[in-house]
């Protein structure tokens, strides 16, 4: 036998016979045996009509679609004489799997762009996952802030300008990152594009010339004449920036790649624990911005809580007080705590209201999660303490010195950490 491409083996076949009386026999074949390991199947049923007057028979060999037979190589009867019937070499179709194929296998085709295409879970998309999640952080943190209107430093600068950049290449990333359909991953660049193009290419674009736009004008040098114009597009600039929110829904499907990483069952308890307390901050970071934009539009028209409790304040003028007083009311809300700020106009009193139902659902939702949770993670240690407490009181009661006591400890400990790095089979 001869693999199609490579040369001819070396090691001839032995044939194997054996006798038998009747239906009794058992059925041997000559078989070539390669010094690649591969599987071949053996159809042990003989055509008993056609063999009935003879002692031996020959069982059927049936080679796979992959291997067809040596250039000049003869077949050879296992009996004596030659028998006339069908060959058992099968032909090798065109299109015939590999050895290597599965059906497992990505979904690939031939074209010269699929090159291109990555897998959705290697290192690289790991990494920029990861980017994302930190740059989604930053939007959802700067954008709201824009109502306290703060100085534009240098610092925050350099990194709306490094956000803008990393999105645009995460803009063109998606365009050959692999996906799953069915179990299956797809690393076709026709259909990775053709999927983007039709769910989130268009949003990315439109968020991605805004933040150009806004970077352009910001940055660019313009006469004294123009700053009422300059003004005017800073602020539709910095309106639709809100739209970078949207990409807040991809928040769930970053997390559960960042989770499909973590091996070690404390640490999966864990994250699920920064995950709520993080969502508990961001929930009352973006009530914070809303109640003083309320405020801050109102001002001048009806009594607001900005002017009668900020406006009186010598620090009242300064972003950081403006911000930790309503990140502070907004945490009264949520906890039974207190502060003398409450509102003073029906819109405010609408908000509070608002705010409260949501807070009724939603806290005890995320208390009762984040103890369950330390609940979860005390009994994973539990077990380890309980079982370290029992052999520090053995080695007491049976008089072993406390040097080597320790070092039983100590080479315990080592054996426990060991043996939680992999997954016992019992």
């Amino acid at each position: 036998l001869k693999q199609p491409g490579s040369e001819r083996s070396g090691a001839q076949g032995r044939d194997i016979e054996e006798d038998g009386e009747g239906d009794g026999a058992v059925p041997k074949a000559g078989v070539s045996f390669l010094k690649k390991k591969t599987s071949v199947m053996f159809d042990a049923s003989a055509d008993e009509g056609q063999h009935q007057h003879n002692d031996r028979r020959m069982s059927t060999l049936t080679v796979r679609p992959i291997w067809q037979p040596a250039v000049g190589e003869e077949i050879k009867d296992m009996t004596s004489k030659k028998r006339k019937g069908k060959s058992i070499w099968q032909e090798v179709p065109e299109d015939g799997p590999s050895l290597g194929k599965t059906e497992t296998d990505p979904i690939q085709s031939t074209a010269g762009m699929d090159r291109f295409a990555s897998h959705p879970n290697n290192q690289f998309n790991f990494y920029c996952d990861i980017v994302c999640m930190l740059c989604i952080g930053y939007d959802m943190i700067m954008v709201p802030v824009a109502v306290f209107q703060p100085e534009e430093t240098r610092f925050l600068a350099v990194l709306h300008l490094f956000t803008t950049v990393f999105w645009t290449v995460d803009f063109m990333r998606h365009f050959s990152r692999g996906y799953y359909v069915e179990g299956e991953v797809v690393l076709s660049f026709n259909r990775i594009a053709k999927r983007y193009a039709t769910t989130w290419a268009l949003p990315d674009c439109a968020i991605l010339l805004s933040d150009w736009a806004f970077s352009i004008i910001t940055y660019s040098n313009n006469s004294q004449a123009n700053q009422s114009n300059v003004g005017r597009l800073l602020r539709l600039t910095r309106n639709i920036r809100s739209l970078r929110l949207i990409r807040g829904i991809k928040t769930g499907h970053l997390l559960k790649i960042i989770e499909d990483r973590i091996q070690s069952e404390a640490l999966a308890v864990l994250w699920t624990t920064v995950k709520l307390f993080m969502c508990i901050l961001f929930i009352n970071h973006w009530s914070a911005c809303i109640w003083y934009m309320i405020g801050i539009h109102l001002k001048g028209e009806m009594p607001n809580w900005v002017e009668a409790y900020l406006s009186e304040h010598y620090s009242g003028d300064a972003f950081h007080y403006q911000y930790l007083t309503s990140f502070h009311w907004a945490l009264t809300q949520f906890t039974p705590a207190s502060i003398e700020v409450q509102p003073l106009n029906s819109y405010e009193r609408l908000f509070a209201i608002c705010l409260l139902m949501f807070a009724l659902v939603t806290v005890s939702t995320f208390v009762s999660g984040i103890t369950s949770a330390v609940m979860q993670l005390r009994q994973l240690h539990s077990v380890r303490s309980k079982q370290f407490w029992m052999l520090r009181r053995y080695l007491f009661e049976v008089g072993v010195p406390t040097q080597l006591a320790v070092r039983i400890n100590n080479y315990c400990e080592h054996a426990w950490r060991v043996r939680g790095r992999k997954m016992q089979e019992k």
